[in-house]
């Protein structure tokens, strides 16, 4: 009868639900992989030998044709044994796609003393393309710089290179390029002056018109 008693009673227990939650939790812990807390990056490759003189090369280089530096320029050439169709790099930047050799750059930043010295001092080859599939030519944004390849083409000769391909215009000597700019000197000058005095001529009739209308209201005022 005891055993039947105690196989019937309900028995109730308390539960320590926080101790529970404690030991789900160790559990997951101990079977979840851990994760690194920031992902490694790969170190970028070091750069070889001639790679870092070539970058040196091209700071060198950009500095002085955007300083204008023409003697510095083709002394740096020539004493590190540089070709005048030196690639800047590293040639990824966007800077060094588009103006790629010393020939672009001076282009690009219309220094016309620079492509002349390039051309015809250094031996620039005008045909070359930068990153863009285009010559040095199509980069100059000013009159003066493309007379500068002109120029060039006239004093190098027809033979020198191929002029087609390098996009620039018939030859133009430097006594025609200078006859030319001091023509058109002249003639802006004369306009200016000729402005000047149609200027001259409108104001003093405008004061002139002043005083006349001026005097005939006087005159009306004192027969008045």
């Amino acid at each position: 009868m005891r055993a039947f008693i105690e196989l019937t009673r309900v028995k109730v227990e308390e539960v320590d639900e926080a101790a529970l939650a404690a030991a789900a939790a160790a559990e997951n812990a101990s079977t979840t992989p851990k994760l690194p807390s920031t992902l490694s990056q790969p170190a970028p490759p070091k750069p070889s030998k001639e790679e870092e003189e070539a970058i040196l090369h091209t700071s060198q280089l950009q500095a002085l044709i955007r300083r204008s530096k023409v003697p510095a320029l083709l002394s740096y050439l020539s004493s590190n044994a540089l070709s005048p169709d030196f690639r800047f790099h590293p040639p990824v930047s966007h800077a060094n796609h588009r103006a790629t050799t010393p020939l672009h750059l001076a282009a690009s930043i219309n220094s016309a003393a620079v492509v002349l010295a390039l051309l015809i001092r250094a031996g620039a080859n005008p045909t070359t393309l930068n990153g863009e599939s285009k010559p040095a030519f199509d980069l100059a944004g000013d009159r003066a710089t493309r007379d500068a390849f002109r120029v060039a083409r006239s004093e190098l000769g027809v033979d020198k290179w191929d002029w087609h391909a390098s996009h620039i215009p018939p030859p133009l000597t430097k006594a025609d390029a200078e006859k030319r700019d001091a023509r058109e000197k002249q003639e802006t000058e004369t306009a200016e002056a000729e402005r000047r005095k149609g200027e001259e001529e409108r104001l003093k009739k405008e004061v002139k018109g002043a005083g006349s209308a001026g005097g005939k209201r006087g005159g009306k005022a004192l027969g008045a």
